[in-house]
């Protein structure tokens, strides 16, 4: 790769999803221990324990991934390229060849990971509502989520722009 102009890497911190997951857990705990003390009385005590058993290590494999999720992004003199990490798949380079228009944009709540919108395309978002907004010349678009101010991504593709 060339060059690189920016890099940033965003981390996925989903506590929404550690509070279910933990409410879950705790549920399935609570059951077993009501149960056990009750005398089973929501149920065969075996089969809760065999379901907590079951579920808990998915439950904690789950909340560690998904704290190891980061969406990094760069732009270089070669391009635009993302990847999402640590899923298994090569970064998406776009070149500047492709891009037809980049630019900084504020934009409204489209929704955390990977995702399509109506009006931006292909977004790839981890938190806020700050981006990269491409459009491609084959009439394709992307938003790239960032955490940076827009005077630093402006700077970023101001050379790029005047090509």
């Amino acid at each position: 790769m060339k060059p690189i102009v920016f890099q940033e890497e965003q981390k996925f911190r989903p506590v929404w999803m550690v509070v279910i997951l933990i409410l879950i857990e705790v549920i399935l705990v609570g059951d077993l221990t009501i149960s056990i003390l009750n005398e089973n009385a929501f149920g065969p005590v075996e089969l809760i324990f065999n379901l907590l058993i079951a579920l808990f290590p998915a439950i904690i494999l789950l909340v560690i991934y998904a704290f190891n999720v980061r969406l990094v992004s760069t732009i270089s003199e070669e391009g635009v390229h993302f990847v999402w990490l640590p899923f298994p798949k090569k970064a998406k380079t776009i070149s500047w060849q492709e891009i037809k228009s980049i630019q900084f944009t504020t934009y409204s709540f489209v929704g955390y990971g990977w995702r399509f919108s109506s009006k931006y395309g292909t977004v790839n978002n981890v938190s806020g509502n700050k981006g990269i907004a491409l459009e491609l010349n084959n009439g394709s678009k992307f938003l790239i989520g960032t955490q940076k101010s827009a005077d630093l991504i402006n700077t970023a593709i101001e050379p790029f722009n005047r090509k």
